[in-house]
């Protein structure tokens, strides 16, 4: 997403340049190089924070660019939905944001849950949750492979009230899918979930919100709590973890004269 917004930029200052074959392949070779270089470090690096970030880095920057490239176009006169169409600028943009966030969203519940499971036995609640966020990664990419054009409108209005429908039934079922769900986490979901209702009702029954700000409001604050429950798996399976810092003496050998051979050796350990 950052090679793409680089290159939006690239080509709104410089409009209608053109290189030679050997420049071209020689800035394709070098961005090609940086991607990998931090492809590399970044797997070196992967965890469930990072994944998180991410996650987050990936919709927002993709949505955002999306909306500043359709700018001209006035997409919100229409609907969120607007931006993965045929009518939009460059709408393979959103639709391929939606699809490499699911892929990144199916990747952290996967590292979240192998961890789980190895702190807590396997259980049908904890599979009955992976499977439900998996669905609901899963919705999220099916909502930019089948954007809001003429021949998938119905197809992809119901998957988009699917995706609402899964959000729902997990804050819902939090109470006996999520182990050691505290009081606070699940007032705070319930809460979450009755802004969703309000607005879906809200809008549906008298048309306030609008349908963009609709969208733009029931998704993030979905995405928002999916991010919040994702930071409190984190927080579950760091419980019960404690490091000790461990200082090891060793005392030297010594010979048959009572001389030391070695210096004292020291050894910390955490």
């Amino acid at each position: 997403m950052a090679l793409l917004g680089t290159f939006w930029v690239l080509g709104q200052l410089f409009p209608g340049a053109t290189f030679d074959p050997f420049t071209a392949v020689l800035q394709v070779l070098i961005f090609l190089i940086l991607a990998n270089v931090f492809m590399v470090q970044m797997a070196l690096r992967i965890n469930a924070s990072t994944l998180s970030t991410l996650l987050t880095i990936v919709i927002v920057s993709g949505a955002v660019i999306s909306m500043a490239s359709n700018g001209s176009r006035q997409w919100w006169q229409y609907n969120l939905s607007f931006l993965g169409t045929k009518l939009a600028s460059n709408a393979w943009q959103f639709n391929l944001t939606l699809v490499m966030t699911a892929l990144v969203m199916i990747s952290l519940i996967d590292y979240l849950f192998v961890q789980l499971n190895a702190q807590h036995r396997k259980s049908w609640r904890l599979t009955t949750l992976r499977t439900l966020l998996t669905l609901a990664a899963i919705d999220l990419g099916c909502i930019g492979i089948f954007p809001n054009n003429a021949q998938f409108h119905l197809l992809h209005d119901q998957i988009s009230w699917m995706l609402v429908t899964i959000v729902l039934i997990i804050i819902i079922g939090l109470r006996w899918l999520l182990p050691e769900v505290s009081k606070e986490f699940l007032w705070a979901s319930y809460g979450i979930g009755a802004v969703e209702f309000l607005l879906n009702m809200g809008f549906r029954l008298f048309g306030y919100p609008s349908l963009t700000a609709f969208e733009i409001q029931g998704f993030a604050i979905g995405f928002a709590w999916l991010l919040f429950l994702f930071n409190r798996l984190q927080a579950l399976i760091a419980e019960g973890t404690v490091a000790w810092p461990i200082v090891i003496e060793c005392e030297p050998e010594k010979n048959k004269n009572g001389t030391r051979l070695t210096g004292l050796s020291r050894l910390e350990l955490l």
